[in-house]
């Protein structure tokens, strides 16, 4: 069984979690647990990766030998231990950063009209509250899946916090960056900004959330112009929420 489907069964935890199916669905797609996403009860935001994508990840740091990783942002932590269970097997090491300030505007992919918000909030300086229960989930399933040896958790804004938090816990390149946090192109451009100092000669990026709202003409000539290739798109729907991956290095 995936661990992602032990999650929902969990009950020591800071928080319950639930499975939920996706209201835009299609027809029989309630019924289709792969079609799925997990999330905190009680709250509406944020929303976890699929059973797919949760796999895929995992599957993904093996099949490449990452080393590693920078995660930017993991919600409550299904995605952090998705890759946190890839990066033990090839013994290396993901840092995950989020501001876990999602479940208070309880705002869809963090737009319409909390984003200007959120934004200003993300630029007066770094967050270090540690009430939100994001952050208390995912060191909650961080633990419960032994994996505090591998993933370190860290509190902070992209792309502002990058360099303090990477410098504190590694002094080699990334081979490896998943990003998920803010869903409009702006964001995505400085979210991938922020990591190219700190990326190595050979790398995997993942970027979920895939579409036309959020990889525009500008994204993509940015990403062509900086990475020397587009993004392919690994999992579509249903399978997956668009995960596409930017790749710079040959299996081992």
């Amino acid at each position: 069984m995936s661990e992602y489907l032990e999650i929902p069964r969990l009950e020591c935890g800071p928080v319950r979690y639930d499975l939920r199916p996706m209201t835009f669905s299609g027809p029989g797609d309630a019924e289709n647990i792969q079609n799925w996403y997990l999330g905190m009860t009680g709250y509406e935001f944020p929303r976890s990766i699929y059973i797919k994508e949760f796999e895929y990840l995992k599957n993904l740091i093996k099949e490449y030998d990452l080393k590693n990783g920078y995660e930017c942002a993991t919600a409550f932590g299904v995605s952090a231990v998705a890759l946190g269970l890839g990066f033990k097997e090839t013994g290396g090491h993901l840092i995950t950063m989020d501001a876990y300030i999602e479940e208070v505007n309880e705002s869809e992919n963090n737009e319409s009209e909390n984003n200007d918000a959120l934004v200003r909030y993300r630029y007066e300086g770094p967050n270090r509250v540690t009430d939100a229960m994001g952050y208390k989930s995912a060191k909650y399933l961080v633990e419960y899946f032994r994996l505090k040896d591998t993933v370190k958790i860290e509190i902070g804004y992209s792309p502002n916090d990058i360099a303090m938090v990477l410098s504190k816990h590694i002094n080699t390149k990334l081979d490896f960056v998943f990003i998920d946090a803010g869903h409009y192109p702006e964001q995505l451009i400085k979210d991938l900004e922020g990591i190219i100092p700190f990326l190595g000669d050979e790398y995997v990026i993942a970027l979920h959330d895939c579409y036309p709202y959020m990889i525009t003409p500008t994204v993509e000539e940015f990403i062509i112009n900086k990475f020397g290739k587009n993004i392919h798109l690994a999992l579509m729907w249903p399978d997956g929420y668009n995960m596409g991956v930017i790749i710079n290095k040959r299996k081992s």
